[in-house]
């Protein structure tokens, strides 16, 4: 009855806890605006990766082929100095000189080769410069739209900022939110303690159980006197009717276990979902639930149902800790430069609000390269 009249308690103490988180919802329902200006920002900031993403290719392709054109130019400066060997009109068998018509054929044949040589190097200097002129075109023009970007993404956190200002704390971060949270997990307690107490009683009544379990055994073994037959049977009847009632108290002790074992499941499921509320992309679990009905406390970070530790790629381990720092910043109040090593793996970070240094690996760099996003 106790257990009953406990649970009884914190019903009305979570209903009041709802009731009074939907008044204070109600009063603070239209956030259209944030949302719509959320986003717009995450669409910004999509773009603007895009963007960069297309800069950083023209940029590289446009050292590349400065290189291969500076490589041409050499090679031209070469072969335009190279003058016809006068070695070649002497026979290599024999060692005499050719005569003058196979001199002159040979160095005919010679200039020949070397004006065909440089004209097919000058042509494909002139297609690569041609190409890296639409190539400087179109970086000049993604680098215009990347500047437009750069200064719509400023506007659009700070309207962000300015917006989440606005708006209201969670109910449960309210003082009447944080006092009923409170006297309810006081109850909680209560109630396992009770739940404990139960379990204690439950194991006393079947020590008592078996101790007149021993009694019967003994008393029956005992029958051989007729006289006694009569009384020993009274006796077992008043033993057995004893042992039939403590079996109902039993019964009921596990039945009130039972429920503080439910009871207790679903706190963790409210406490897993409540934690997980607060990322947009990485979830948390925080409990895993043992064969034997028993439970044991984790922290496994996964993402879509897939573990951090075991098959999630490294795009998504990225996004998933920069998730993990936005909730982290904005409990704290706080905010801090993000490192992001291996950022060639990934196309798209989700957006943060604080300053980011991404290191990537480019294979067609023969320096370190650093580009400075205002």
């Amino acid at each position: 009855m106790e257990i009953a009249r406990q649970r009884g308690v914190i019903a009305e103490l979570q209903a009041d806890f709802a009731t009074e988180r939907a008044q204070y919802s109600n009063q603070f329902s239209d956030r259209t605006e944030l949302t719509k200006a959320n986003e717009k920002c995450y669409a910004i900031r999509n773009a603007l990766l895009d963007m960069e993403l297309k800069v950083k290719e023209a940029e590289g392709q446009e050292a590349a082929l400065q290189k291969q054109r500076e490589t041409l130019l050499a090679a031209y400066y070469r072969m335009k100095a190279e003058d016809f060997d006068e070695a070649a009109t002497v026979c290599p068998t024999c060692g005499r000189e050719y005569p003058d018509e196979k001199k002159e054929e040979l160095r005919q044949a010679f200039h020949r080769r070397k004006a065909a040589e440089l004209e097919k190097n000058q042509r494909q200097r002139l297609t690569i410069r041609d190409r890296q002129l639409d190539i400087g075109r179109q970086l000049e023009e993604w680098r215009r739209a990347q500047e437009g970007l750069q200064k719509d993404a400023a506007g659009a956190i700070e309207e962000v900022s300015r917006l989440k200002e606005q708006v209201p704390p969670p109910f449960e971060e309210t003082v009447s939110g944080k006092a009923l949270k409170a006297k309810i997990e006081r109850e909680q307690e209560a109630l396992l303690t009770m739940t404990n107490d139960k379990g204690h009683q439950i194991a006393a009544i079947q020590r008592e159980i078996s101790g007149i379990d021993a009694e019967i055994k003994d008393i029956n073994s005992r029958l051989a006197a007729e006289g006694q037959v009569a009384q020993q049977d009274r006796r077992i009847a008043q033993l057995k009717a004893q042992a039939k009632e403590l079996g109902k108290h039993r019964a009921e002790l596990e039945h009130g276990i039972e429920l503080a074992e439910r009871f207790e499941q679903i706190k963790l499921t409210e406490i897993e979902e409540s934690v997980n509320g607060r990322f947009a992309y990485a979830k948390f679990k925080l409990f895993n639930h043992q064969i034997n009905g028993g439970v044991a406390e984790c922290c496994e970070i996964t993402v879509n149902g897939i573990p951090y530790t075991t098959n999630l790629n490294t795009a998504a381990k990225a996004n998933a800790g920069l998730d993990i720092i936005n909730v982290i910043s904005r409990e704290m109040g706080m905010t801090a430069p993000i490192w992001l090593d291996g950022a060639e793996s990934v196309v798209k970070y989700l957006p943060v609000e604080a300053q980011t240094i991404q290191l990537a690996v480019d294979g067609g760099s023969e320096q370190l390269r650093v580009y400075v996003e205002e």
